[in-house]
């Protein structure tokens, strides 16, 4: 039952073994049994998905959240067009949108409106979850990649991430 919402916003079992073929998650994830079945992403998704919901007390403060988040990625489109409009109005597209300026702005206040009725404590949630997954990510795949030490990176993330914690708890107490 907590599965669905959990699910909109983890990457699914699926996913997983995506993610360790590119590089991205560590190769295990990718491994599947006879059957085919990704038996160990489907333990990864479930673990995730539970710690996920963890900070949570209701559903409400959960749809809010991911509401939030799903509206704001929304929101970049909106921001895109008139840029790709002017940046690279030869390039080949399957669509042209008429009016794309008054659409792209009233799409922008649309959104913005949504985001707005969800509430500014969700929104602060979405940016400590989008920053805490920052400083993971960046533990993880600048290592890898070969930009910086591994050490260097988990040192790095860690301190982004403590002082993110720090500057998220000073700003909610005062």
């Amino acid at each position: 039952m907590w599965w669905g919402p959990a699910r909109s916003a983890w990457p699914p079992p699926t996913g997983w073994p995506a993610f360790a073929s590119e590089g991205y998650a560590p190769r295990g994830l990718d491994e599947v049994d006879k059957h085919g079945v990704p038996r160990l992403s489907l333990v990864v998704s479930v673990v995730v998905s539970a710690v996920f919901l963890l900070p949570f007390p209701s559903w409400y403060q959960l749809v809010s959240i991911i509401s939030a988040g799903l509206v704001l990625s929304y929101l970049m489109g909106s921001a895109i067009v008139p840029v790709l409009r002017r940046t690279a109005p030869d390039l080949p597209r399957a669509r042209r949108l008429p009016a794309s300026g008054f659409w792209s702005a009233a799409g922008f206040a649309a959104g913005l409106c949504i985001v707005y009725a969800a509430g500014f404590a969700s929104l602060v949630q979405l940016l400590i979850i989008t920053f805490a997954g920052l400083a993971v990510h960046g533990a993880y795949t600048a290592p890898l990649h070969g930009w910086i030490a591994p050490g260097t990176g988990r040192t790095l993330s860690a301190a982004f991430l403590a002082a993110w914690l720090w500057i998220s708890a000073t700003a909610a107490g005062s």
